[in-house]
C-alpha cells in the first residue's frame, strides 16, 4: 500500500528494465509521474535522492516482512482492521468504494471471509458494510480490533513521511 508517503517504481529505481508488478490506484487523489530515464539521470547525481530511496526500500522490505508474520499469526478480522485502518491514514476518508472482491485480493483470501470479518466488524458497530461500500464508524475500536501490526505499520508509515 503506498500513499503519499512512498512511490510505485522500485524496481526500476533498481536498475530494472521491467516488473511483473501490477500497481492498482483504488482511491481518487493526485500524483506525480517521472519517466524512468529522468528519474535515473536524476538519482545517478542526487546523493540525497539516493539515500532517501535506499531509506525507503529499507523500510518497503520491512513492511514486506510484517505482512508476512500478519498472515502467519493474524486473523482476517484483524487484518482486514488493520487494512481498513491504513486506507484510512492514507485517504483522510471515512468510507470506502470497495468491492468483496478486491478486498479478498488485497488480503490474499476469499470473498466469503472478507463477508464473514466484514460481518464481525459490523455487528460490533465499529463499520457499516454494504455493496461495495465500506464506512468507518468507530476508529478507537477499529483500533483496538486490528492486529498489533496497525501500531508497526503506522511507526513505518510515519518513518516515510
Amino acid at each position: 500500500m503506498v500513499g503519499r508517503e512512498g512511490m510505485y517504481g522500485i524496481p526500476f529505481a533498481l536498475g530494472l528494465k521491467s516488473t511483473d508488478f501490477h500497481a492498482s490506484v483504488l482511491y481518487p487523489g493526485q500524483a506525480w509521474s517521472i519517466s524512468t530515464t529522468v528519474f535515473r539521470t536524476e538519482l545517478h547525481h542526487n546523493r540525497g535522492l539516493q539515500l532517501a530511496l535506499n531509506r525507503y526500500i529499507n523500510i518497503v522490505i520491512e513492511q514486506l516482512y510484517n505482512t508476512c508474520r500478519c498472515i502467519k499469526f493474524h486473523t482476517l478480522s484483524e487484518r482486514l482492521a488493520k487494512w481498513l485502518l491504513m486506507s484510512q491514514d492514507r485517504s483522510n476518508a471515512l468510507e470506502f468504494s470497495i468491492t468483496q472482491e478486491t478486498l479478498a485480493s488485497l488480503l490474499g483470501v476469499r470473498r466469503v471471509g472478507i463477508t464473514a470479518a466484514a460481518n464481525q466488524l459490523r455487528s460490533n458497530g465499529i463499520i457499516e458494510y454494504s455493496r461495495g461500500h465500506v464506512t468507518i464508524l468507530n476508529r478507537k475500536h477499529l483500533e483496538k480490533q486490528a492486529c498489533s501490526c496497525y501500531l508497526d505499520e503506522t511507526k513505518l508509515y510515519t518513518k516515510t513521511l
